[in-house]
C-alpha cells in the first residue's frame, strides 16, 4: 500500500470516530469484542496505532513493509481480539502482534524477491526508512520485548513505554504492585541477557531509548487507521495477517487450546481457551451419513455391552478412581507406567470397560517449539496385566466399534502450518500392530459409529483456519460436514446408539461476565435433525473439564470447576506470588438427563488453591 493510500486510510478513520480517552483500554476492547462496535475499533486504532506503526517501522526498516505490517496487526486484532485476557493487557498484546506481523512482512518480501527476475530499472526492495544510527539495536530490542511472555511484556510496555507508575500499571493488570515490580525486574534481566547474546550492549540501547523513540513526534503523527471488515484486503496485508493468524492458530492447537487438548488435571490447572472474535454460525450442512445403531457385519461384530448402570472412571484429587453413578467409590486404577510421575490425560475405557487407554505426557511435555509431546499407554482396568506403552504422539484416541483396537490421531508438527500432518492409525490391542487409515488430509477422528462404517471427527482447514465437525466414511471417500466450531479441540463424544454426540464449543450469543474469559460450553448435536443445542442447567461460571454418556445413552456425566472473576485459571512463573491464587474454588461431578435437565451433584471437592482441579476427566462404561 502506498503512503498516500495509507494517509487516506487514516483520514477515513479520523472522520469515522474520535478516540474515547475516558474509556479504559480494556473497556474499549471489551466493547469491540462483544458488540463488534466500529467506533470502539477505530478508537483502539487511534490509541495504539502510533505504537504499532513504530514497532513495524523499526523491525522492517522499510516504509512500505511497515505500513502493510501495521494494517495486518489490526486485522489480527479484529480476528483474535477475544484472545486478549485480561482485556486491559491489549497494549502489550498488540506490541507482540506488531513484532510478528513485521517479521512476517520481512519474510514475505524476501520470498517475493527470491522469485522475481532482477530488472535493472526496478529496485529489488522498497526505499528504506531514514533510521537513527542505533536502528539495528532498536530493532533487536523490539524483537526481544515481543518475545517476552505476555505477563512480562505487559509490565515493560505499561511502565517503560507508557510511563505509568507501578501502582497504576498494577491496577490496570489486576495484580498486586509487588507482583508488577517482580515482573518488571525479571523482564529487565531477561532483556539485558538476550540483548548481550545478540551483541547489543547497554550503552547502545536500553529501555529509555525505546521509550524516547516510541514517543518521537514524527512517529506520533501517524495516529490511526480504520479497517472495514467488508472491504477486500490488499494482497500484501492479507498475506501477512494470514501468516500470523495461522501461526497463532497452530500454537493454540499444539498446546491443546490452552488446555482442551492437554486436560492434565494432575498439573493443578484447567485452562479456558479463548475464541476467535468473529466466527459466525455456518450455513446448514448437507444431510449426514445414515448411521445404524446395530451392526450386522460379520467382520466387525459389536462389542458386548455392560449391564447398566456401569461405572465411571474419574480423576479425583491425585488419582483415577472407579465410582458408581451414585458416587460410591470403588477401586483405584493402578498404573505400572515406567515413569512414576507420568501425567495421564483423559481416560478412555473400552466398550466392555475392561481396558483403559490414556494419552501420557512425555518428559519434557513439549519440544523446543512448544509443541506437545505425548505417547499412548493402555492396560487392563483392574491392573492385573502389564501395561503397554506405544511411541507415537496422540492428539486424540477412541475405541473402534469392535472394541479390539484403538483409533489414534497422531499430530506431527511442522514449521509451516500447511505442512502439519494429522495421521489416523488403527492399533490392534492384542498385537500392537499399527494400520494407517486412508482418510482425507487434516482429519481428526474422535469416535467410531456403532455399525463400524463411519467415524465422527473434525476436518481442519488450516488455510481458512476453520474447523468443522463431520461424519467420515471408513474408506475416507465420503465426508459430510455438520457444523463449524470455534473451539480448536471440540472433542465430540458419540452416544452409544450413534444418533447424537456431545461436544464443547463457545456460545456465539454469550457475553462473558466482567473479569472472566469466555468459557467453553457443552452442546449436543442431533445427527438426524442436523441441529446443535446447548446442554441446559450448566452453571455460567463453570470451566468444563470432561464429559461422557452413560452406557444406556439416557444420561450424561460432566465435570466442571468454579471460575471466579479476576482469579487466575492457571499458575505460572509470573503469577506465583499473586495472592488471588489462594482463592477457594470447587470442582464438581454432575450426572443429568441427556439434555442437561435434572442435574444431580455426585461429588464436590474444594481446593484452597484456585488453579487446582480436584475432579477431572472421566469416562463411563
Amino acid at each position: 500500500m502506498s503512503r498516500a493510500a495509507l494517509s487516506a486510510f487514516v483520514s477515513r478513520a479520523s472522520r469515522g470516530a474520535e478516540p474515547l480517552p475516558v474509556e479504559t483500554d480494556g473497556g474499549l476492547l471489551t466493547r469491540f469484542v462483544r458488540e463488534r462496535d466500529e467506533g470502539a475499533f477505530a478508537a483502539l486504532i487511534h490509541r495504539f496505532g502510533p505504537m504499532v506503526l513504530r514497532v513495524c517501522r523499526r523491525v522492517t526498516r522499510d516504509a512500505h513493509l511497515a505500513e502493510d505490517a501495521f494494517q495486518a496487526a489490526f486485522v489480527v486484532l479484529a480476528r483474535r481480539g477475544a484472545d486478549v485476557y485480561p482485556a486491559g493487557a491489549v497494549r502489550s498484546w498488540l506490541y507482540g502482534v506488531a513484532v510478528r506481523t513485521a517479521r512476517e512482512a520481512r519474510t514475505v518480501a524476501a520470498r517475493r524477491r527470491a522469485r522475481e527476475v532482477p530488472v535493472a530499472q526496478v529496485p529489488d526492495r522498497a526505499a528504506e526508512l531514514a533510521e537513527r544510527p542505533d536502528a539495528d539495536a532498536l530493532r533487536a530490542l523490539d524483537e526481544e520485548v515481543g518475545a517476552l511472555s505476555e505477563h512480562l511484556r505487559a509490565a515493560v510496555v505499561l511502565c517503560e513505554l507508557d510511563g505509568l507508575s507501578r501502582a497504576d500499571a498494577a491496577e490496570r493488570l489486576g495484580v498486586p504492585e509487588g507482583t508488577l515490580s517482580s515482573r518488571l525486574a525479571k523482564a529487565r534481566k531477561l532483556l539485558a541477557s538476550r540483548l548481550r547474546a545478540r551483541g547489543v550492549t547497554a550503552p547502545a540501547v536500553g529501555l529509555a531509548v525505546l521509550t524516547e523513540a516510541a514517543l518521537a513526534p514524527a512517529l506520533v503523527a501517524r495516529t490511526s487507521a480504520l479497517f472495514h471488515a467488508t472491504a477486500p484486503l490488499p494482497r500484501a496485508v492479507a498475506t501477512i495477517s494470514n501468516g500470523v493468524l495461522r501461526t497463532m492458530f497452530l500454537r493454540k492447537l499444539t498446546l491443546g487450546s490452552a488446555g482442551a487438548a492437554l486436560l492434565a488435571v494432575a498439573c493443578l490447572a484447567a485452562w479456558g481457551a479463548l475464541p476467535a472474535s468473529e466466527a459466525k454460525e455456518p450455513p446448514k450442512a448437507n444431510a449426514p451419513l445414515v448411521l445404524k445403531a446395530v451392526s450386522t457385519r460379520a467382520t466387525q461384530p459389536p462389542a458386548a455391552k455392560p449391564v447398566a448402570p456401569g461405572r465411571l472412571l474419574v480423576w479425583k484429587e491425585n488419582k483415577h478412581v472407579f465410582l458408581t453413578p451414585d458416587g460410591k467409590e470403588g477401586d483405584t486404577f493402578v498404573s505400572d507406567h515406567p515413569d512414576k510421575k507420568a501425567i495421564f490425560n483423559e481416560p478412555v475405557l473400552s466398550p466392555d470397560g475392561k481396558i483403559v487407554a490414556f494419552r501420557v505426557n512425555d518428559d519434557p511435555p513439549t519440544d523446543r517449539d512448544g509443541n506437545r509431546k505425548q505417547h499412548l499407554y493402555f492396560r487392563d482396568a483392574e491392573g492385573k496385566k502389564a501395561g503397554v506403552k506405544i511411541e507415537l504422539n496422540p492428539m486424540t484416541l477412541a475405541w473402534d466399534s469392535d472394541g479390539k483396537a484403538l483409533l489414534v490421531t497422531e499430530f506431527i508438527p511442522a514449521k509451516e502450518l500447511k505442512d502439519t500432518e494429522l495421521l489416523v492409525w488403527r492399533i490392534d490391542i492384542a498385537t500392537q500392530k499399527k494400520t494407517k487409515l486412508d482418510l482425507p488430509k487434516h482429519t481428526v477422528v474422535y469416535a467410531a459409529t456403532p455399525d463400524g462404517e463411519a467415524f465422527v471427527g473434525a476436518v481442519f482447514d488450516f488455510k481458512a483456519m476453520k474447523i468443522s465437525l463431520a461424519t467420515i466414511s471408513r474408506d475416507g471417500k465420503d465426508v459430510t460436514k455438520l457444523c463449524e466450531v470455534r473451539n480448536e479441540m471440540p472433542d465430540p463424544r458419540l452416544s452409544p446408539d450413534g444418533t447424537k454426540f456431545l461436544f464443547q464449543d463457545y456460545d456465539a450469543d454469550e457475553k462473558p461476565a466482567k473479569g472472566t474469559p469466555q468459557l467453553r460450553r457443552l452442546f449436543v448435536y442431533d445427527l438426524k435433525a442436523q441441529s446443535r443445542k446447548r446442554v441446559v442447567d450448566v452453571p455460567v461460571n463453570a470451566s468444563l473439564i470432561g464429559y461422557c454418556w452413560s452406557p444406556d445413552g439416557k444420561h450424561i456425566a460432566y465435570t466442571w470447576k468454579q471460575v471466579q472473576p479476576g482469579v487466575p485459571l492457571a499458575v505460572n512463573t509470573e503469577n506465583m506470588d499473586d495472592p488471588k491464587l489462594n482463592t477457594e474454588t470447587e470442582s464438581h461431578l454432575i450426572i443429568s438427563d441427556a439434555t442437561g435437565k435434572n442435574p444431580k451433584t455426585v461429588m464436590s471437592i474444594k481446593s484452597e488453591f484456585a488453579p487446582r482441579t480436584t475432579i477431572g476427566a472421566l469416562d463411563w462404561r
